[in-house]
């Protein structure tokens, strides 16, 4: 591993194959190695393990040769390294809610948010009764009571069967708990079309003898028909920023149009991806100012170390 450190403080570090495939949605035979899906990945992963100073918001700048799927990586990443909520005794719970109380239900192939009215006993087992229709208990994975889901509208939704890149953060169990979550942890502001369209890409890691995941299917933007989310996707390039959700932890700023509102930003962590690829030096201006008013955080704190042709620079400003 190698560390070198420009004039500006960024830092490069060179490290081994991560491991893992990337496929478009025409090409799910021939997928290729991405080496680099692996780092953002990582970075993810470490943002969500990371506990930065009371008081004190961390932002993370990195640049890369061109910002394609980076930031659905790096939410990917951090998605899936969040705690999963466990449910534990919710069986019990059963007897204790009020008819009509909407709740979340995660079974081992969809989750169901509806209305709850009960449980009853048949000839193939006990029973539970929600929206309209009655699910063999045993199926259930877990049920939780969610008051303001209706306020979001309710219904049913698959859920996928994880491949080789969710399998290497989360069990089969976690995975589908995840579903029957309604919370955006993680906000990506950038170019909406953009990142929309990448949401097809499919990963998994190399060799691992699983199928490939949809990015979309990880990061579960937000949408109007949705009963289930963990991200919200929101346009950089217009005149006024939209209000993130209170509980967005990350704000993932993709490309230059989104960095300008960076000082605006609130969460306690941020990453700032640049392309380097683009004549716009407006966002590693941006970055610089902002940086020349905080502390640095060392690599070793975050834990993170980048591959050759991607530098960072990691700081802490105050919240």
């Amino acid at each position: 591993m190698v560390i070198m450190v420009t004039q500006y403080g960024w830092w490069q570090v060179q490290r081994e194959d991560v491991g893992w495939e990337v496929a478009l949605p025409d090409s799910y035979v021939d997928a290729a190695s991405a080496p680099w899906a692996g780092e953002l990945l990582a970075l993810g992963q470490q943002l969500a393990r990371y506990r930065g100073t009371d008081g004190q918001q961390t932002i993370v700048a990195v640049t890369l040769p061109a910002r394609d799927y980076g930031a659905l990586f790096v939410a990917c990443g951090w998605l899936l390294s969040r705690e999963i909520p466990a449910s534990p005794g919710w069986m019990d719970r059963l007897a204790e809610l009020t008819r009509g109380v909407p709740v979340r239900m995660a079974m081992q192939d969809c989750v169901v948010v509806d209305r709850f009215y009960g449980c009853r006993s048949s000839s193939d087992g006990m029973r539970v009764h929600v929206g309209s229709s009655q699910w063999a208990l045993g199926r259930v994975v877990s049920l939780e009571v969610d008051e303001d889901a209706g306020k979001y509208g309710f219904g049913r939704k698959e859920i996928p069967r994880p491949g080789g890149l969710v399998s290497a953060y989360v069990d089969t169990a976690s995975w589908r708990r995840v579903f029957c979550t309604a919370r955006a942890s993680v906000a990506i502001i950038g170019v909406k079309s953009r990142l929309h369209g990448e949401l097809e890409l499919r990963a998994a890691r190399r060799r691992s003898g699983r199928g490939l995941d949809r990015l979309g299917d990880i990061v579960r933007p937000r949408q109007r028909e949705s009963i289930s989310w963990g991200s919200v996707i929101i346009p950089g390039g217009r005149e006024d920023l939209a209000e993130l959700p209170g509980e967005v932890a990350l704000a993932i700023m993709d490309g230059a149009s989104a960095i300008r509102w960076l000082p605006e930003i609130r969460t306690p962590v941020v990453l700032a991806i640049i392309d380097r690829s683009s004549a716009d030096e407006s966002a590693v201006a941006t970055v610089l100012q902002l940086r020349s008013t905080g502390v640095p955080v060392s690599v070793e704190r975050l834990g993170w170390s980048p591959q050759a042709g991607v530098e960072g620079s990691t700081f802490e400003v105050p919240l």
